[in-house]
């Protein structure tokens, strides 16, 4: 079994990753295709580390390069920080590769969708190929159906939720929700 190659490194702008290259091409452009992963761990805490395990395997099935990011995280960082880190991060990755699928996890799923958003909403060429979000917080509003259903547990409740988003979001007039109240046209659905 082939494993993938590790290390981290600076990607342009000051921002570091752990990049991921796989011994095996698996095809012809791979070198021209990268994944993205964007850690959770509630905005406080968490590194490519978290997802270490996760990212290799992915390099390894995929055969081209995985990238797993590193943000800053609160509360030294709060929002909009890691939101910037993150977008400039894809923008340097868009231009860099043909494709670019991202892919976020829990808090990073926030941050990915955020980007994206973001991205659109300045009218950027080169955007993400594909978005993939697995479990992230959308909103701050805890009487939403899914924080009534699934807030009591077993590893995360509702409070620490409140708590993530309050030491991500800070005193800060401007929250990421605002982000995604925004109304957004795929291409072709006018």
């Amino acid at each position: 079994v082939s494993t993938s190659k590790k290390e981290y490194t600076e990607i342009g702008d000051g921002i570091t990753a752990l990049v991921y290259k796989p011994l095996e091409q698996k095809c012809g452009k791979s070198k021209e295709t990268v994944q993205v992963v964007i850690h959770g761990g509630g905005f406080i805490y968490g590194s490519p580390m978290t997802v270490a395990k996760f990212s290799e395997n992915l390099c390894n099935a995929l055969g081209h390069d995985v990238i797993a990011l590193k943000y800053p995280l609160a509360p030294e960082e709060g929002f909009p920080k890691p939101l910037i880190y993150v977008t400039k991060a894809i923008k340097i990755l868009c231009k860099r590769y043909n494709e670019v699928h991202l892919l976020g996890v829990s808090a990073g799923a926030n941050l990915a969708l955020s980007t994206c958003l973001l991205l659109k909403d300045i009218g950027e060429k080169h955007v993400p190929t594909s978005l993939v979000l697995i479990g992230g917080p959308y909103s701050v509003d805890t009487g939403t159906w899914s924080y009534n259903m699934y807030g009591n547990g077993p590893k995360l409740t509702k409070f620490m939720i409140c708590q993530y988003w309050s030491l991500y979001l800070q005193s800060n007039q401007m929250t990421s929700t605002q982000l995604f109240n925004k109304r957004f046209q795929l291409e072709g659905n006018k």
